[in-house]
């Protein structure tokens, strides 16, 4: 069984107005000398986790409740250097540090058979080290040309369930446990486990080059392209950007036309996302490719001493999109208890025939969900007839209890 301390109450009463408060703090400072300069922010966000009604329900999913608490910090630190390699050529060095983490107090309360439950932690850390150097060379007075190199190495937990909450200390793969189902009731062999956690390490590696000409005083053309290579995927992709700028009127007038490819790799969460809200079971997918995107902009500006006025008109094309869909009503799948259970996927993309490839929905497969017949020593029974297996963390000294349980979003 579930320990009670894992819930609360009846929900008559404890849903409070929906009304959110962030407190936190920024700190930022830079200090910079002729040729060099280095520049540090930390931020730090405390704020209730609660969430909406959801897609069309009229409850929340994440209840306005004062245990619904969240708290991250960020850290940049960013170093650059300017060292002038002739009268036509510069090479300045880039090294950045991020870090972000999410507090082991964190956590999401939603209801569970008319209780709230108050087991939901998470936890989150990804650090990553970049160094670019890149070359500013003019060529000539009329053209100027760009290029560069940049490398990230990434260690990454992506943000995760940790019932209980989590012990920084320890291994936090082993804490979350592993999220355990039957696709066939009282099959064995139907037996699915799925790691909560995962602990990412993976580089990126990217080459550019950009060049502009001045055809005259009132026409410039700037092309440009970058090649990415990375080691949490096979794709190689090239993002190509050009632009065709002309200035008259006595520099009052600004013309422009810009064209652009671009790409953004899939978040880690995204394809690691792992819960059990006791609804629906999201699974993960981790064959999620980089979205992309194409865009053609026209842009035209006047400004004078009196005036400045600016129109656009443009077309942004996307494909390969990573959608999450979740809802309070999916599809009923069979019974094997007082609640329908669904699971949740992504689906790998170039399977489907929308063009959203890269979709996360809530899939279209039944999943018969049973409790675990083996049950595993130290953990509870899922809620819910929910069949999950965990660890149960340790605890800390002066930290509250901590008890492994079965569920989380």
């Amino acid at each position: 069984m579930t320990p009670a301390s894992a819930f609360t109450g009846y929900l008559i009463g404890r849903s409070l107005n929906p009304a959110r408060g962030d407190e936190g703090y920024n700190l930022f400072t830079r200090i910079e000398s002729e040729n060099a300069s280095l520049q540090v922010w930390l931020r730090n966000s405390a704020r209730s986790s609660a969430e909406g009604s959801g897609e069309g329900g009229s409850s929340p999913v994440l209840h306005f409740v004062e245990e619904s608490l969240w708290e991250d910090q960020s850290l940049v630190v960013e170093g650059q250097h300017a060292l002038k390699l002739s009268d036509k050529a510069t090479l300045h060095s880039i090294l950045t540090y991020n870090r972000y983490e999410i507090d082991p107090t964190s956590r999401y309360v939603f209801p569970v058979a008319g209780a709230l439950f108050l087991d939901d932690f998470k936890y989150g850390l990804g650090t990553s080290t970049s160094l670019e150097e890149k070359v500013d060379y003019d060529v000539s007075e009329s053209t100027r040309l760009m290029f560069g190199v940049a490398g990230t190495s990434y260690n990454v937990i992506p943000k995760t369930t940790v019932l209980g909450g989590a012990d920084t200390d320890d291994d936090i793969v082993s804490q979350a446990g592993v999220l355990r189902y039957y696709t066939v009731a009282n099959d064995a062999n139907s037996l699915v486990e799925i790691n909560r956690a995962v602990d990412l390490h993976y580089q990126q590696l990217g080459f550019y080059v950009e060049g502009s000409h001045h055809f005259t005083d009132y026409l410039r053309l700037i092309l440009g392209a970058r090649v990415d290579m990375h080691s949490r995927y096979d794709a190689t992709p090239i993002s190509p950007r050009a632009a065709l700028v002309y200035t008259g009127a006595d520099n009052r007038l600004t013309l422009k036309y810009i064209y652009s490819e671009a790409f953004v790799s899939p978040a880690p969460y995204f394809a690691y996302n792992v819960f059990d809200n006791g609804t629906q079971i999201s699974s993960g997918n981790g064959d999620l490719k980089p979205e992309r995107a194409t865009s053609n902009e026209i842009n035209a500006t006047w400004q004078d001493h009196n005036l400045l006025a600016s129109a656009s008109v443009y077309d942004n094309q996307q494909k390969d999109l990573i959608l999450t869909s979740q809802t309070e009503a999916p599809e009923t799948a069979k019974r094997t208890g007082p609640a329908p259970r669904m699971a949740a996927s992504k689906n790998p993309a170039g399977r489907s025939t929308s063009r959203r490839t890269n979709r996360e929905c809530v899939s279209p497969s039944l999943f018969l969900l049973v409790p675990d017949v083996v049950p595993r020593s130290g953990c509870a029974r899922g809620f819910s007839r929910c069949a999950a297996a965990c660890r149960r963390p340790s605890g800390r000294a002066g930290d509250r209890e901590r008890r492994g349980t079965s569920c989380g979003r």
